[in-house]
């Protein structure tokens, strides 16, 4: 990840929440036949994927906006998006928040470790709060206080 992108997983409706682990979280899976949904919607909107693996896709700029699609050998899949904070991306929420209720899923924080809306709104304040978009506004302060835990 880079620092100017924050992230977002999407959570299935009535699923469990994000986990911590020793190296970080887990995030629940979506469904195979949701997973499969969520990969012809974003090939529509987002176009082919930038495959890093045979089982892990990036569709959209792999240093801007963005969704992941990290599948499972049964085709459910761990659904990540990240939005590039130093451009407006808008539209890119609109369409997150769209594909969330197409999957019927929220979305999570792990940098708040807290659920967000899946609503253009309570996204977008999400991401001008975080510290993606605290870097593209003063990038020396946030480098400055990565070593203090910022």
């Amino acid at each position: 990840m880079a620092i100017w992108q924050f992230d977002l997983s999407f959570v299935p409706h009535g699923g469990p929440m994000p986990w911590r682990t020793e190296d970080g979280h887990q995030v629940p899976v979506v469904h195979a036949h949701t997973a499969a949904r969520a990969k012809d919607w974003l090939l529509v909107r987002l176009g082919e994927p930038h495959v890093v693996f045979q089982d892990f896709l990036i569709f959209g700029s792999d240093k801007g906006n963005r969704v992941d699609l990290l599948l499972e050998e049964d085709g459910s899949a761990e659904v990540f998006a990240r939005i590039d904070a130093r451009h407006s991306a808008t539209r890119f929420i609109r369409e997150l928040c769209e594909l969330a209720q197409l999957l019927e899923c929220g979305f999570f924080s792990a940098e708040y470790w807290k659920a967000v809306e899946a609503t253009p709104v309570s996204v977008g304040l999400a991401l001008e709060r975080s510290r993606a978009a605290a870097f593209v506004r003063d990038p020396e302060k946030v480098l400055r206080g990565a070593g203090s835990g910022f």
